[in-house]
Formats: structure tokens, C-alpha cells, sequence
């Protein structure tokens, strides 16, 4: 993902929808947003995760 205000496309393949708060903590605390399979997944910051595991949200028929 390349921020538009970066010189990203805005095009669906550069594209997430977040909430107010989230879109926020992606711009202003190291959090990195990215599209591996057309999915979004989630790196958190170094001082969160020292290794940067990604987070994703689990696709819905593996959620109980």
C-alpha cells in the first residue's frame, strides 16, 4: 500500500476501508498496511511486535 498523499494510485489494488481511529493509527504510529492476495494485513510497529507479524482478520467460515 502506497499513501496517496506518497504518490500511491487510487486504485482498488491500493485501496483499504478503515474506521476514523484506524485510519489514523496507520498514519501516525507505525502501523504498515498490505495486500499480499488481495487481502489486507496488518504489521504492527517494532515497540508492538519486534518480529512484525502480520495480522489479518480470519476469513469468515473459520470464525466460530
Amino acid at each position: 500500500m502506497r499513501p496517496w498523499q506518497d504518490g500511491g494510485p487510487t486504485t482498488l489494488d491500493n485501496l483499504v476501508m478503515l474506521c476514523k481511529r484506524h485510519h489514523r493509527l496507520v498514519h501516525h504510529s507505525g502501523w504498515t498496511v498490505r495486500l499480499p492476495d488481495g487481502l489486507p494485513e496488518f504489521l504492527p510497529p517494532r515497540w508492538i511486535d519486534p518480529d512484525q507479524n502480520p495480522r489479518r482478520k480470519p476469513p469468515p467460515h473459520l470464525i466460530a
